[in-house]
């Protein structure tokens, strides 16, 4: 459910950012409102949807149907969704829709009836946490190097923009950003037994790679008019443009919240661990200090329906 929520808000975002960039680049309301509408809105949300599930459908299809006739063999199986999400970003991209709605889309359409899981069994999982792990870690060792350290402490273009600021503004992000909406809505969600597993879902929303590439994408758009920003901002003297302003706010304001997301939610794991091996008795703690395996001990999960499709088709292995 996180990881369905994580695509969707990544994907949803896309037009509200686009809401302020209209604003910026347009002259009147009436083509603001217009452009919004039919190229964020329709062309680059709607139809990026729709062209993920047409890749996605027909890539399932295509995968029954060698799989039956034993032309693929298991590696080849396993990193098959691997390839299909590279295909969705570069469809997306070049037909200038939502990439992440695109890959969203196309991931629905292709597992929506569990088929692969079925078939792919364990495998899959193994090899999508690696897959994951290696992403992630190259995407943060990037971000670490491109932190801009002197923009949290003194920005000459927005000289109200200091460290105190930016820590009250994360703090009520982290506060309000999720955690209200969450426990308001956990009688609606059957997956949500509890307020404390309302009160995890809340919290758990950590800022990234979606954040990083709005922000890119915000500077590409004020700054080039495409989706390449330039190598360095460009340098204004005062006074200064709407638009430079907006630049020089953007970057530092977005890295200080994922930086502060990626320590916080990082934090917080070994937190819960460290937590739940002194609620144990002494003779069933974990031999490490923080080493427990179930962090999520007392969740009310031992009895209700599964939430994961069932897999169909003839044409499973057992």
């Amino acid at each position: 459910m996180l990881a369905a929520e994580s695509a969707c808000n990544d994907g949803v975002s896309f037009p509200f950012l686009y809401a302020g960039l209209v604003i910026y680049t347009k002259s009147t309301p009436m083509s603001s409102l217009r452009e919004w509408i039919l190229i964020t809105v329709l062309y680059q949300c709607v139809v990026g949807i729709l062209v993920g599930l047409l890749l996605g459908l027909t890539s399932n299809r295509i995968l029954r149907a060698v799989s039956a006739r034993n032309f693929i063999g298991l590696p080849s199986f396993v990193v098959f969704y691997l390839l299909m999400a590279m295909l969705s970003i570069g469809v997306g991209s070049t037909l200038g829709s939502d990439d992440f709605l695109v890959a969203f889309g196309a991931g629905i359409g292709f597992a929506h009836d569990g088929w692969f899981s079925a078939k792919a069994g364990k495998n899959q999982e193994s090899f999508a946490q690696i897959i994951d792990l290696i992403m992630n870690s190259t995407i943060f060792v990037y971000f670490g190097s491109d932190i801009p350290w002197s923009g949290f402490f003194f920005n000459a273009v927005i000289p109200n923009l200091g460290i105190g600021q930016l820590v009250l503004f994360l703090f009520l992000v982290l506060l309000f950003r999720r955690i209200p909406a969450v426990l308001a809505l956990k009688n609606f969600i059957p997956d949500i037994r509890t307020y404390r597993e309302a009160l995890f879902c809340g919290h758990f929303g950590p800022m990234g790679v979606g954040a990083i590439f709005l922000a890119i994408e915000a500077r590409a758009q004020l700054e080039t008019g495409t989706s390449i920003p330039l190598p360095k901002p460009k340098h204004e003297v005062p006074p200064f443009s709407e638009e430079y302003k907006a630049i020089m706010l953007i970057w530092p304001v977005i890295c200080f919240v994922v930086l502060g997301s990626t320590m916080i939610h990082g934090l917080s794991v070994a937190v819960i661990s460290v937590v739940g091996h002194f609620q144990r008795h002494k003779g069933e703690r974990a031999p490490l200090l923080g080493g427990e395996t179930e962090g999520l001990h007392g969740f009310d999960h031992g009895e209700g329906e599964d939430s994961e499709p069932d897999a169909s088709g003839s044409d499973i292995d057992h």
